[in-house]
């Protein structure tokens, strides 16, 4: 078992980048949506 000093900092950051790359893709399949429904009208 590995110790951290500052566990829950690395904990955090680990969230952040992820929280950041689910946004980016939600992001990117509402403009993809966007652009389908452009194209429908």
């Amino acid at each position: 078992m590995y110790f951290y000093p500052n566990n829950d900092d690395t904990l955090y950051r680990q969230n952040e980048k992820l929280i950041r790359s689910i946004e980016k893709a939600m992001n990117e399949r509402n403009q993809i949506l966007e652009i389908r429904q452009d194209e429908i009208k």
